[in-house]
């Protein structure tokens, strides 16, 4: 299901209880499986939802495209700028993805993958975590762009990180991009 989310609207779902909200939704959209939004705030372009959806409270999401299928975000999250974020795990609490720039870029979860609480993702660059991935614990920093120099000027670099499947990052791990990680890595 496809729809898009005014401003006047978000403003409004931030004061009606949960109930109301998704009644709305419901009645609205008759092909929501099962999706329950809370105090939030959702300024998308353009959103869509399949599967159980649950959107905890005091979100902060102003984005292009939100794409949510079998997910939970959980809450205090804020997520900005101009790019698209394919969620099929879920997203814990109190953490920070952001696009600094004006190109669009992109977030991609796979299935049953898990970014946990308190963790920055700078989307400059393309972001891609497979099927099972999990960024545990809390304080991960990935980093999509750096600086370089060229006869004394500088320039910026923006790359992807990407995270194979069942792979594992710890605790207050940095990740620098270009950078792929292969299936089944932990990094501790």
């Amino acid at each position: 299901m496809i729809f898009r989310l005014s401003k006047i609207r978000a403003v409004i779902f931030l004061f009606f209880p949960n109930i109301i909200i998704n009644y709305y939704y419901k009645c609205k959209y008759h092909e929501l499986e099962s999706f329950k939004i809370g105090f939030s705030w959702l300024d998308v372009d353009k959103f869509e939802v399949r599967g159980n959806v649950k959107i905890g409270h005091l979100n902060f999401i102003k984005q292009k495209s939100l794409f949510l299928q079998n997910s939970t975000i959980g809450f205090g999250n804020r997520i900005l700028g101009n790019f698209d974020t394919k969620l099929r795990g879920d997203l814990g609490n109190f953490n920070v993805i952001r696009n600094a720039n004006k190109n669009p870029t992109s977030l991609d979860t796979g299935e049953d993958s898990k970014i946990t609480s308190n963790h920055y993702l700078d989307l400059c660059g393309n972001i891609t975590l497979g099927k099972g991935a999990l960024l545990a614990g809390r304080g991960t920093q990935i980093w999509t762009h750096s600086y370089g120099y060229f006869n004394s000027e500088r320039f910026r670099i923006d790359a992807d990180v990407m995270i194979g499947e069942n792979s594992y990052i710890g605790s207050r791990a940095t990740l620098q991009s270009p950078l792929s990680i292969g299936n089944r890595v932990t990094l501790a």
